[in-house]
């Protein structure tokens, strides 16, 4: 999407304050957590530090080609794998129950981490939880497991079934809007 048409754009327009996209593609939830802690120091005086949460960069977390940190707080080094074993976890993504247990213990405790971050920086921290409509029992299953009795701020939107990209699973900018306007009057509503 172009910059006026995603979220950070979308915000910026509707607020006036000046917006960063540190979203790299690909990132799971433990790369996108170091990246924020090394982004984060860079900006002065930030007043906000929304974080993107979905089910599939939780399945990130149990990809080993990647750097990850697991339940216990602890960095690992990604470790390779033949190609093609790592195409056919991809195309046939199948974890026991013993690992998506130790994705969402990962998942929920990064989260709490980032939100201690952006709290220290004096900035509000939301977690923006994008959900296309109808969401399958699964995904609802695994985002009540991060986020439920968790106190993570967090913030679910809900977008249409056919609201992404062509080609393409990403969110649309119809979403985008939808999920701007959403944070947005969250954000303005917080402060008021």
């Amino acid at each position: 999407l172009n910059w006026r048409d995603s979220v950070a754009g979308q915000v910026q327009e509707l607020s006036g304050i000046a917006r960063a996209n540190l979203a790299v593609n690909a990132y799971s939830l433990s790369q996108g957590f170091l990246h924020l802690k090394r982004e984060l120091p860079r900006f002065r005086h930030p007043v906000a530090v929304v974080i993107l949460f979905t089910p599939s960069l939780m399945m990130r977390e149990l990809d080993r080609n990647r750097p990850w940190i697991d339940s216990a707080g602890h960095w690992h080094r990604a470790t390779g794998t033949w190609a093609l074993s790592h195409l056919g976890r991809v195309l046939f993504p199948y974890h026991g129950a013993a690992a998506i247990d130790e994705a969402v213990a990962a998942d929920r405790r990064l989260l709490r981490a980032e939100v201690a971050l952006v709290r220290a920086r004096g900035a509000r921290p939301l977690v923006l939880v994008p959900v296309f409509q109808p969401e399958g029992p699964r995904e609802r299953a695994l985002r009540a497991a991060i986020f439920n009795g968790a106190a993570i701020p967090h913030l679910v939107v809900p977008l249409g079934q056919h609201w992404r990209l062509p080609d393409d699973s990403h969110p649309d900018a119809r979403a985008h809007r939808m999920m701007a306007r959403a944070l947005w009057t969250r954000l303005r509503t917080e402060t008021s």
